[in-house]
């Protein structure tokens, strides 16, 4: 299996939420902070090289150190200082790692087909399972940009029931084979992605729940010359979700029949000037990121079961 450097993301600057007022991959789980848990799953991840962490430098290297017991592997972890928001700090960090680039300069073939394994930090329940699994369903010579997803019925495990304590509730898109939900590990070519910009506003607007993003998100794809499709697309998997709160479960599966995900890559991918794939993982760790105080207490209160629980596919109710 190839191995690929790795990016893990720690920012807090645009586009980023905070949690209790703090950046999200520094809060504590269990007394060791989330991006230092990641870094721990990534050192025992044999497809993983060398592993770059963005965001505030200073407070990281100090972290770094006073947790060094929890995080030392074989892999090299290298830091660097964020920039202004998700994109430039990974492209940074991506071109750190190609230490004959030359900018301004025509990229060798060698480079233009570079991947690195792009990872957030407030994922303290990533296992190396997980990544594993992610890595191996990604086949580069057949695209230039995997998403990791997660099913609805692997996530059930995690959301609130009567008779267990805590739980976390998720929102899914809700595609014609699977309902899922967009997790937090992606492999991808940064010079195969012509249209690196629209991550940016895909991410500043990632919470669906909110009306404003949906109807800024909407205006957003409208405006996309030449992929009209992307709004209907986007339309239907609105209208979906709606009859589905309602109720009206026959209508929501009829307009679901057409989101299918042969046509959510191709719009996505070429929204983004790349070739887009998804690569489904079993595990669930990937998708629990800290997003609100209640799911960061939850996450806290059941980690050690739900890590156990992810290793062993989920034995205990």
């Amino acid at each position: 299996m190839t191995a690929y450097d790795t990016i893990l993301l720690a920012g807090d600057r645009r586009g980023a939420k905070s949690v209790f007022g703090k950046n999200k991959a520094f809060l504590e789980v269990k007394g060791i902070p989330s991006f230092i848990r990641v870094i721990t799953a990534l050192q025992k991840v044999k497809a993983v090289n060398e592993i770059r962490v963005v965001g505030s430098a200073d407070e990281i290297r100090t972290l770094l150190e006073k947790h060094a017991d929890a995080w030392s592997g074989p892999k090299t972890v290298k830091v660097l200082p964020q920039k202004d928001n998700i994109i430039e700090n990974v492209w940074t960090a991506f071109i750190d790692s190609l230490p004959d680039y030359q900018e301004g300069k025509e990229a060798p073939a060698e480079q233009k087909e570079k991947a690195v394994l792009v990872v957030a930090g407030d994922v303290p329940l990533l296992i190396p399972d997980e990544i594993n699994e992610f890595i191996s369903n990604c086949d580069t010579s057949r695209f230039d940009y995997y998403v990791g997803v997660v099913s609805d019925k692997t996530l059930s495990f995690f959301a609130p029931k009567k008779g267990r304590v805590g739980g976390v509730r998720l929102a899914f898109l809700p595609m014609k084979e699977i309902n899922c939900r967009i997790n937090n590990l992606h492999l991808l070519k940064p010079f195969k992605i012509s249209n690196k910009y629209r991550i940016e506003d895909m991410y500043e607007h990632r919470y669906q729940r909110k009306l404003r993003n949906v109807l800024i998100f909407f205006l957003k794809i409208v405006r996309l010359e030449g992929i009209k499709s992307a709004a209907l697309f986007y339309i239907a998997i609105q209208a979906t979700l709606f009859f589905r709160r309602i109720g009206m479960i026959n209508i929501s599966k009829m307009i679901s029949s057409f989101l299918t995900i042969a046509r959510f890559e191709s719009i996505v991918g070429r929204i983004l000037g790349t070739k887009i794939s998804i690569a489904e993982t079993t595990c669930g760790g990937a998708v629990l990121d800290i997003d609100s105080e209640a799911d960061f207490k939850v996450i806290n209160e059941r980690f050690e079961e739900w890590m156990e629980c992810q290793k062993g596919r989920y034995p205990l109710e």
